[in-house]
């Protein structure tokens, strides 16, 4: 994943922003689009759609699917997932981002960042220490996208 330049945006009010929306009403949630601003990261591949498929199968959706400009900014994977398994998405599933184009790719950025890292310290547990002294640096046992 190639970041263009430091991200400035107080992350913690973009995810207010957030959770101060509610849910959009009146919407088709069985056509949305992905966002221009989610292709900045990459789809899972099949392993990892398979898998997700089985946890929403088993547990239902557990993070909201995040919509900008009525397009999918974050979880689209999780979307084709749920529409994969025949999982009923409504608006209770969705939460919809208020700000700047700018603070729309930040959070696309960090969000998607920090879900990597978090898979990553899942996958390789002997890197945990490492990541946790340098999160900026990955160690080099571990494959970068």
């Amino acid at each position: 994943m190639n970041f263009r330049e430091p991200h400035t945006t107080d992350m913690r009010e973009v995810r207010d922003n957030i959770a101060a929306v509610e849910p959009p009403k009146a919407m088709d949630y069985a056509s949305l689009e992905a966002h221009p601003l989610a292709e900045l990261v990459r789809l899972m591949d099949e392993p990892e759609r398979e898998a997700l498929k089985v946890s929403i199968r088993a547990n239902g959706l557990r993070e909201r699917i995040v919509l900008y400009e009525g397009k999918i900014l974050d979880g689209r994977n999780r979307y084709a997932a749920a529409k994969a398994v025949g999982f009923n998405l409504t608006a209770e599933h969705f939460r919809e981002f208020k700000g700047t184009p700018k603070e729309a790719e930040d959070f696309v950025l960090d969000t998607n960042a920090k879900r990597r890292q978090m898979s990553d310290a899942v996958a390789c547990p002997h890197d945990r220490s490492l990541t946790e002294s340098n999160p900026s640096s990955p160690p080099a046992s571990r494959k970068q996208p």
